[in-house]
């Protein structure tokens, strides 16, 4: 079967409001019907995660250990979308894995793996394109709150204009420009994430927060967001 990576957005997961159980749920029964594909996805931080460290930057005052504290929450999200598979039978990996040879291995024996973060500054969009390149998946799908990606940020320009489709040098364009590589910093995509999935031709899928629209570009069929590749 084709392994699909899918980067989870801690934004769809981890919420002002709390987890989002219910879109959990929607999700697994998607891929729980699937019979064509394995699975690995990689869980970001989200609401909770950004909300402690923005709230102990400045009395902590070390990116590393900032970064380190971001990858914990991550692979608690990860847990909690395990914990939720696995009550439905799923046939899931059973622990949350933190490297790339355990990740090739279990990934040929399981229908679904889980990740979380791996190391200091590298995001969890870096993770997906390396399990990607790890396991020969040829797709990496993003999933996030937010439709496309855009010529500029569409929260604070209302005439940001989306992509339908994009070359790996235009993403990385647009990452560069906003890639601090600060903890839990909020850009587009992963600048080091773009020029490895150029380097491994990894097609990249960006897809909001829809189940439907999630099926369609796991399926190679038109899903309304953007491609890279």
């Amino acid at each position: 079967m084709q392994t699909i990576c899918i980067s989870l957005g801690g934004s769809i997961v981890s919420k002002e409001k709390g987890v989002d159980v219910g879109f959990i749920e929607r999700f697994g029964e998607m891929i729980k019907k699937d019979k064509t594909h394995k699975f690995i996805i990689i869980v970001g931080g989200g609401y909770v995660n950004r909300t402690y460290l923005n709230q102990v930057r400045e009395a902590v005052q070390d990116d590393t250990l900032l970064d380190a504290m971001g990858i914990y929450f991550t692979r608690i999200n990860a847990m909690t979308v395990k914990g939720i598979f696995e009550r439905e039978n799923m046939d899931v990996h059973s622990s949350i894995v933190r490297d790339l040879e355990t990740l090739a291995l279990v990934n040929k024996v399981h229908k679904i793996v889980l990740m979380g973060g791996l190391i200091p500054g590298i995001t969890t969009d870096c993770v997906g394109i390396m399990a990607a390149e790890a396991t020969r998946a040829g797709t990496l799908i993003n999933m996030s709150n937010v439709d496309h990606v855009y010529d500029k940020d569409p929260r604070a320009h209302k005439d940001a204009k989306p992509f339908g489709k994009m070359s790996y040098d235009q993403l990385i364009s647009l990452a560069a420009e906003a890639d601090s590589r600060q903890a839990k910093a909020n850009f587009i995509f992963d600048l080091v994430a773009c020029k490895l999935a150029k380097r491994s031709h990894v097609k990249v899928k960006f897809v909001k927060e829809d189940i439907k629209q999630l099926q369609a570009a796991i399926n190679g069929d038109n899903f309304g967001g953007t491609v890279v590749g």
